[in-house]
């Protein structure tokens, strides 16, 4: 972003009220044609799967439990206009707004009633002009009173302040900001946060420093243009069952539809302080194994798919859902940068198919890994989709956000726990690419064959920070992933059995008493190509930062 942009940003903050007042006395112009066609037929298929949204947890023991679900139908989500009338049932806000799926014209946004309800948003760009009405939904029961609209018309790279209209009666003091994006392959200034393994937990597990760098992102030099969240959001397996995830019939939260809603609604309650950043900015989100289903999560646990991406757009503005039921992968573009948001667990198998215990003539047990036939992290769509995206981008930086690591130099850590023997640590370390390296080897490929230029990872999942500079070897990596949850022990696993952690990260890492972070990246134009990465720690200070230049 460029510095009169972020002093534009400071001033539309400073006449936040103003603007709110404005949003609030302006007329409401209600644009929805009666009989206009339901939600898309994708959202109306899984109607079934949704089963009651009252928040009560049925009996396990009397529970339909459905067979994990491996769909073949690939289908693009979309945000259809919806009929809407005024209800006139006095129903509140419960959840939200939000906003996501951003484009350079257009936002979708996303709330949660108490009840039934016609929903509308309108939009105010900074700077003033003529404001501008969303569509319009109906909040219903069947969806657990929760809607999705879209908003189009809107001017590119606009910030935009955004109030709630329920029932013609706009809510100023639950207004959020927006903004659009920059054309596609427009050169653009700007910056994003991202990270995982964020906890917001009534159960006293929770780190001490829950919900810090939340807070940190308004105090930031520039305002981000988005927040990518990463996975593992709540966690909301160990909310089902404490610190096990998985009740005594094996079956995680996905297989309840109330849980399912429940899990929602913590992710988006106003107690935990990521509230502050989605009431800022938009969002950009992609599930890993907490929060998908359970820890190591695979196709073949318990809960049903259908279900799961049901929920994902029922309560979520995502962008595009190319693959349907498939899984949850989204591309999306902000100027000369394509974003890849990838689904490391909907058609992953299980990695324990990889790993073989023999039995030695001495009696003890020799591991090793082999992958089997069908072996794979991201099935066979959406690898595809993943490759032939990055081959054809035409932008400059592909920046691709992957819920688990992909660190090739990781194998080091996977060769130790092989010969140690440890079961659960090798199915731990076996859960990043590691235990899937032939389908990471075709993603390296093209960056070691030139193929693609500008490839950048973007990652999660280990309680860690950590960076590694682009080498021959794999592109730049940039780890993010203790929002608010206590370090992992990793690094001094390392150390303890006279493992050097610095090849591994060359530039940065942390051990377990590193603060939470958040990552900060920063797009430069001038006066060269560049990317900054920033792990800032909750105590505001910036633990570490890496320059990425352009390969021209």
């Amino acid at each position: 972003m460029a510095k009169g942009d972020a002093a534009n940003t400071v001033e539309l903050l400073h006449n936040r009220r103003e603007m709110l007042r404005l949003l609030a006395l302006t007329p409401v112009a209600v644009a929805c044609a009666p009989d206009a066609k339901p939600a898309s037929a994708d959202a109306a298929a899984s109607d079934s799967a949704r089963g009651s949204p009252d928040g009560s947890t049925p009996d396990s023991s009397s529970a339909d439990v459905p067979t994990a679900e491996v769909p073949t139908a690939e289908v693009t989500a979309e945000v259809a206009p919806a009929p809407c009338t005024k209800v006139g049932a006095n129903a509140a806000i419960s959840h939200g707004p939000i906003s996501g799926g951003s484009t350079a014209t257009s936002v979708r946004l996303a709330v949660r009633l108490s009840g039934p309800a016609k929903v509308q948003f309108r939009l105010l760009a900074k700077g003033g002009g003529a404001p501008i009405d969303s569509e319009c939904g109906l909040a219903q029961e069947s969806d657990d009173f929760s809607v999705v609209v879209l908003a189009t018309g809107l001017v590119a790279a606009t910030e935009y302040a955004v109030t709630p209209i329920i029932d013609d009666a706009a809510i100023p003091e639950r207004a959020i900001y927006t903004r659009t994006f920059s054309p596609a392959g427009t050169s653009t200034e700007f910056s994003f946060v991202f990270g995982s393994c964020c906890r917001y937990d009534d159960q006293g597990t929770a780190s001490t420093t829950m919900g810090k760098t939340f807070e940190l992102v308004e105090k930031l030099p520039e305002k981000p243009w988005f927040f990518a969240q990463a996975g593992d959001w709540t966690y909301p397996d160990y909310a089902f069952v404490k610190q096990v995830g998985k009740d005594a019939n094996g079956n995680n939260y996905t297989v309840f539809p109330a849980e399912i809603a429940k899990a929602w609604r913590r992710k988006l309650t106003d107690k935990y302080p990521i509230r502050k950043v989605l009431a800022a900015m938009p969002l950009a989100h992609i599930w890993d194994d907490h929060d998908f289903a359970e820890n190591n999560a695979h196709q073949a646990v318990t809960g049903s798919q259908s279900a799961r991406m049901a929920a994902f757009r029922r309560y979520l503005p995502a962008f595009d859902l190319p693959g349907g039921d498939l899984g949850a992968w989204q591309r999306f573009s902000v100027g000369h940068c394509d974003f890849f948001l990838v689904d490391m667990r909907s058609q992953r198998t299980d990695v324990k198919a990889a790993i073989l215990k023999e039995k030695q003539a001495d009696g003890t047990f020799k591991y090793s890994l082999k992958e089997p036939a069908g072996h794979t992290m991201l099935g066979q769509t959406q690898l595809k989709w993943l490759i032939e995206g990055l081959k054809t981008s035409k932008a400059l930086w592909k920046i691709v956000i992957l819920p688990v690591e992909i660190n090739p130099r990781y194998d080091v850590l996977m060769q130790e726990s092989l010969k140690l023997g440890i079961g659960l640590l090798i199915e731990a370390i076996g859960d990043s690419w590691s235990g899937y390296p032939s389908e990471r080897t075709q993603l390296l490929d093209l960056h070691t064959s030139g193929a693609v230029k500008n490839m950048v990872f973007l990652t999660g999942d280990a309680h860690m920070g950590a960076m590694a500079q682009r080498d021959a070897s794999c592109p730049p990596i940039f780890m993010s992933a203790n929002l608010d949850i206590d370090q992992a022990p990793i690094m001094d696993f390392l150390v303890q059995f006279n493992i050097d952690p610095k090849p591994i990260w060359p530039q940065w890492f942390q051990d377990s008493t590193g603060e939470n972070t958040i990552g900060r990246v920063r797009v430069v134009t001038a006066p060269s190509q560049q990317l900054v990465f920033e792990a800032w720690g909750h105590s505001g200070q910036v633990l570490h930062s890496m320059t990425v230049p352009a390969q021209i």
